[in-house]
């Protein structure tokens, strides 16, 4: 989903920028080519917006990356231009439990935190916060693929379910198989145990009690899949 809203430039010129959150008004020097979205500026990390692929069932996963201001799509910036950055955001799906962003040229102190991946908060800057080309923000995502909240139980409820990732969804869990083995979510649980078939998941021979569907995080486009994704906005002058 992308939402588009717009900046008006002080009577001079309106440019438009995705994935914003609300109408701010911009200095007299913006133009159109100085309008900059994080989420879409950092060609060599497209491919980073599935990094939490991989994550096993019933384990959890920290992915980190940095964004260094500059180059990017657009043609970037050169000193002694300066990026003056007003807004951060983020986005994960449901297995995203908390997403930070830090500044590595001071300190690392934190510049924004979320614990909610379906309501992520928008933070504002205002005046904003100043970087050189060069410069780089760090921002982490801690992905729980199926851990209670004690820290080490298996959940089923916050497990990858193969069941649950849409039909007509182009990304699925890989093929569980006896070198790649899925996990139970119902049956031999204490602890889960691996399983190719919904047999294996079995408490007795014969029983029917297993469930075999939990596998690990694949990135993708639906809420059961993940993304790993910083959005920000800033300006240059």
């Amino acid at each position: 989903i992308q939402i588009q809203r717009g900046f008006e430039a002080r009577g001079r010129k309106q440019v438009r920028s995705s994935i914003l959150s609300n109408i701010r008004q911009l200095p007299p020097l913006l133009t159109s080519n100085h309008a900059q979205s994080l989420a879409k500026s950092v060609p060599q990390k497209v491919i980073g917006i599935f990094d939490a692929t991989g994550t096993p069932p019933y384990r959890t996963k920290t992915v980190c990356a940095d964004y260094t201001f500059g180059p990017d799509l657009f043609g970037g910036f050169k000193s002694p231009q300066q990026a003056q950055l007003f807004s951060l955001s983020s986005h994960t799906h449901r297995h995203g439990q908390h997403f930070w962003i830090t500044d590595p040229q001071h300190g690392d102190q934190l510049l924004y935190e979320n614990f909610v991946y379906n309501d992520p908060p928008d933070k504002h800057f205002d005046p904003p916060l100043v970087f050189n080309a060069g410069d780089k923000l760090h921002y982490c995502a801690l992905y729980n693929n199926g851990v209670a909240g004690d820290g080490s139980s298996p959940d089923p409820t916050l497990v990858t379910r193969a069941s649950h990732i849409p039909p007509n969804s182009p990304i699925h869990c890989p093929p569980a198989t006896t070198a790649h083995p899925w996990a139970c979510v119902a049956g031999r649980m204490n602890p889960p145990a691996s399983c190719v078939t919904n047999s294996d998941c079995d408490t007795a021979s014969g029983k029917n009690d297993g469930v075999c569907d939990a596998c690990q995080i694949v990135g993708g486009e639906s809420t059961e899949n993940e993304m790993f994704i910083m959005i920000g906005q800033y300006f240059v002058k």
